[in-house]
């Protein structure tokens, strides 16, 4: 049985606060991306200027989720977002319904 999970996290900042919240992002997806438990974590912005972000991450169980999560990097990044953000942080736990090979 496959354990990956896989989360989808929006993200709507004040229009205001997207540069603040593209430099944050940057250092998160470096020091996230060297976690041993993650498959992918890709952050998107939508193109309309409108403050909106995605991040698509993929994990390889939960516990590699977990280690994630309690990471002091993460949690700074979770407390120092709360003045930027229009909207609060929540992730979106997905499955695929057809899955595709991550090399394509």
């Amino acid at each position: 049985m496959d354990q990956t999970i896989t989360i989808v996290v929006p993200i709507n900042v004040r229009r205001e606060c997207s540069e603040q919240l593209k430099s944050r992002i940057n250092e998160l997806v470096v020091k996230t991306r060297q976690e041993a438990g993650n498959v992918f974590y890709i952050p998107h912005e939508a193109t309309d200027g409108s403050g909106r972000f995605v991040i698509y991450e993929r994990w390889a169980d939960q516990s590699a989720l977990d280690f994630h999560m309690g990471q002091p990097y993460l949690q700074q990044f979770l407390v120092d977002s709360e003045d930027w953000l229009a909207t609060p942080i929540s992730g979106i736990f997905c499955r695929e319904l057809i899955p595709v090979p991550l090399e394509m």
